[in-house]
């Protein structure tokens, strides 16, 4: 009966140690909203906001994929990123093609759910400047 009570008041501080953590991981974790394509001339840029505090630590990765192709892939140089931007203009570069992109935060040991932008034509959002001279 000793055992017994002793490995029950061991599993319920374990528990009660992994719910503690698990609230307080969830609590720090980033909701990615707005996010969105800014295309002018072409250039076609994924940005995002975070609503509320954006905890230490908090990277970005950024995935894309073309409306049809339904196989996401991974922007390399928008992985493990800091910055709350990534520039597709490569992988968008198709403008008769609808892309859709999707990022997700990364803070120490957990991951965000995505947050990803609308359905996308780029070339008819485009913003096209003219340079006077």
């Amino acid at each position: 009966a000793n055992l017994l009570t002793l490995l029950m008041k061991e599993f319920f501080i374990y528990w009660t140690l992994c719910s503690l953590a698990g609230n307080s991981l969830g609590e720090r974790l980033p909701v990615i909203q707005k996010a969105t394509f800014q295309s002018t001339n072409f250039e076609n840029i994924f940005t995002w906001k975070i609503q509320g505090k954006t905890p230490p630590g908090t990277l970005y990765d950024v995935r894309y994929m073309t409306y049809g192709h339904p196989i996401w892939q991974n922007k390399p140089e928008c992985q493990n990123i800091t910055q709350n931007v990534c520039n597709l203009t490569n992988e968008t570069e198709n403008f008769t093609e609808y892309y859709h992109a999707e990022v997700r935060a990364v803070v120490p040991n957990v991951a965000s759910p995505t947050g990803s932008g609308p359905r996308d034509s780029v070339l008819v959002k485009t913003l096209i400047l003219r340079i006077l001279t």
